[in-house]
């Protein structure tokens, strides 16, 4: 959490010292939609298979800069959630040779930080690769539902990502393909379809089925659309 607030006040205090009458900055004002959840594996004998994936809304303030006609640095705070869907078979139950299955609903929320690197392949259109750095925030919250002996129980998630066994830290590499078209003036109408594949294992190594983490594993993958106004300072 140190190294975290630490980054993001390195990156502050460099654009604002920069300045953006210095360098040209652009500043887009999104918000987004983000759908996934993440390449998940289950300590044995649970197994998970993927479900449908739902669209999660965000906020993005994100600042730009051309290093080259062409080549465009971009980066910012993005604060988003981002929901999946997930069947859950093999659940150990009280009962001796007794399995129950089930379907589990989550959804996560992170502030994100992009570092992209653009390049303008047409006067509205640019191709991106970057990295990101993210900090899980709040509690992991959905719905879980358990079918067991011919009984259904539901119950809702709130809870934190300890609990479920999960580190807070993430980063990854991010592919973007992005619109930009003049409205008027100084402002452009942005939209951006990013895609990020998380590197970091978020999965604590201890987590076991006797303390109720049934994570074996857990990586970020999501997809997004930002929709947005950008404007030339």
């Amino acid at each position: 959490m140190v190294q975290f607030k630490r980054f993001v006040g390195v990156l502050a205090s460099t654009f604002m010292a920069w300045g953006p009458a210095a360098l040209g900055i652009e500043v887009t004002a999104a918000l987004s939609g983000t759908a996934g959840g993440g390449e998940i594996g289950m300590i044995e004998p649970l197994s998970i298979e993927p479900g449908a994936a739902y669209i999660e809304p965000g906020l993005a303030v994100l600042g730009s800069h051309k290093l080259t006609p062409e080549m465009e640095i971009e980066s910012g705070l993005w604060y988003f959630s981002s929901g999946g869907a997930y069947h859950i078979k093999d659940i150990p139950t009280a009962v001796p040779g007794l399995f129950a299955e089930g379907s589990s609903r989550l959804k996560t929320t992170f502030l994100r930080i992009p570092i992209m690197f653009h390049y303008w392949f047409h006067p509205m259109f640019s191709a991106g690769l970057g990295v990101y750095f993210a900090r899980g925030m709040g509690n992991i919250k959905g719905k879980n539902t358990l079918y067991a002996g011919g009984t259904k129980t539901t119950s809702d998630v709130n809870d934190s990502w300890d609990k479920y066994g999960l580190k807070q830290n993430d980063y990854g590499l991010m592919l973007d393909l992005t619109h930009q078209m003049p409205i008027s003036g100084r402002y452009s109408f942005y939209a951006s379809f990013k895609y990020a594949k998380g590197l970091a294992e978020l999965a604590k190594s201890d987590n076991s089925l006797a303390a109720g983490n049934f994570f074996k594993s857990f990586k970020v993958v999501d997809m997004s659309l930002l929709l947005g106004v950008k404007a030339e300072l």
